[in-house]
């Protein structure tokens, strides 16, 4: 697998698009706390697999997924508001970005590249983590799937940002830390960097083996 450092040291790109969860903010494990209550409440056995597959279809359409292949009683709105609710209880004092992140963007904002947020999480969750974190203010462009209408197990976000960032795909460097979106980010054309997450269902190796190159510490790629 690539150094993600030495890679995009040689690759020449115009924009760059992130995931939020795991992939520059330390909420990886704090979903897996969630997901546990969640399926606890229900007798559902969780997994990697079925974490990776919620992560990637976002609120609206993993609920709905929870309800189909699970047969709930229950509407689909109402497990995306336990969802918020339980995590923003949680995001308000215990997320973070991971160490190096600020710095990197900043980096790329000097050297003239465009970058955007595209994640699956909601408005209402990443604004709970203001004053402490003001997610817009970071990047130039903010998307979240559900605004696009399609999950991550589809390219329409990051060929949405693309286009909103006026780059073509194949200028794009994408960061995701899951099999699903790192596919869906390939498929649009663009570069995919798999990033090491805090997550402890990640599946590293697959991770490795589907992306571009591999990230583990953003405190790598400063100059």
């Amino acid at each position: 697998m690539l150094d993600a450092a030495q890679f995009l040291d040689n690759h020449h790109f115009e924009a760059a698009i992130f995931d939020f969860d795991g992939t520059i903010a330390l909420s990886g494990r704090i979903w897996n706390d969630i997901d546990t209550i969640f399926c606890e409440r229900r007798g559902i056995q969780w997994t990697p697999a079925l974490a990776a597959n919620i992560a990637a279809l976002g609120f609206s359409k993993g609920a709905v997924y929870m309800v189909e292949h699970f047969n709930l009683n229950e509407k689909p709105e109402d497990i995306v508001a336990e969802w918020t609710s339980l995590a923003t209880q949680l995001y308000t004092k215990q997320v973070t970005l991971r160490k190096g992140v600020e710095s990197y963007l900043t980096q790329l904002r000097n050297a003239g590249i465009r970058i955007a947020l595209a994640t699956s999480n909601s408005p209402e969750v990443l604004g709970s983590l203001e004053p402490r974190i003001h997610v817009d203010s970071l990047f130039d462009e903010v998307f979240y799937a559900q605004q696009v209408g399609k999950s991550k197990h589809h390219p329409d976000i990051y060929l949405h940002t693309a286009a909103a960032l006026h780059t073509h795909p194949s200028s794009c460097v994408v960061f995701e830390d899951i099999v699903p979106a790192i596919n869906s980010a390939k498929k649009a054309g663009c570069t995919a960097v798999g990033v090491f997450a805090d997550d402890p269902t990640q599946d590293v190796e697959k991770v490795q083996e589907v992306s571009d190159c591999f990230l583990y510490d953003w405190q790598d790629l400063l100059v």
